[in-house]
């Protein structure tokens, strides 16, 4: 079996910086560490996830930072596969990839779309990840890595397999900071 060359992407994405309630702040520790407080606009310290809830706001953040370069790589690129986890990311991605002119086809369990009528087409891991030929895709980007390495594994055979021509790119997104790196890592 002769496969045409496959090349995987790390692209590492920085979360942009979104004011929520306040202004957020960088600074090094002692030893180095990056420490991500908020300051309100009066100035106020806020420092605790209770406070803020950072943790999701984030999420939120990278998130964004990801569907941006998501959406201005497929515009570039005619004939796509995004892979995400989970159906909010799924439903966000069509919506901006609608208003930025995007046709695309949708196949998550629920909505299953003709993959062979769409030049991008969104995927979940779980609905999307197995049994579908999709040779005709070369580019594939993964939003999140998948926690299984069975799925992801799968999700990377949907293009590159017995009767791909062409050569295939593989971006997997990761979130500076947060566990996609360390995802990915344990996936390689």
């Amino acid at each position: 079996l002769s496969l045409p060359d496959k090349n995987h992407i790390r692209v590492r994405i920085k979360a942009s910086k979104v004011n929520y309630n306040g202004v957020r702040v960088e600074e090094k520790d002692a030893s180095g560490d990056t420490i991500v407080h908020y300051e309100t606009t009066k100035g106020e310290l806020i420092d605790t996830p209770s406070k803020l809830n950072w943790h999701k706001k984030r999420h939120c953040e990278t998130s964004k930072a990801k569907m941006d370069w998501t959406v201005e790589t497929i515009q570039n690129i005619p004939n796509a596969l995004v892979f995400a986890e989970t159906t909010d990311s799924i439903n966000e991605l069509s919506s901006r990839l609608t208003k930025a002119g995007v046709e695309h086809g949708i196949w998550d369990g629920t909505r299953k779309h003709d993959y062979n009528k769409h030049s991008v087409m969104i995927l979940q891991y779980q609905a999307g990840g197995t049994g579908l030929n999709l040779q005709r895709f070369s580019t594939t980007i993964f939003m999140s890595p998948c926690y299984s390495y069975t799925n992801f594994s799968q999700a990377i055979g949907r293009t590159y397999r017995s009767g791909q021509e062409k050569k295939c790119t593989f971006y997997e997104l990761e979130a500076i900071g947060m566990i996609d790196g360390k995802i990915y890592e344990a996936l390689d």
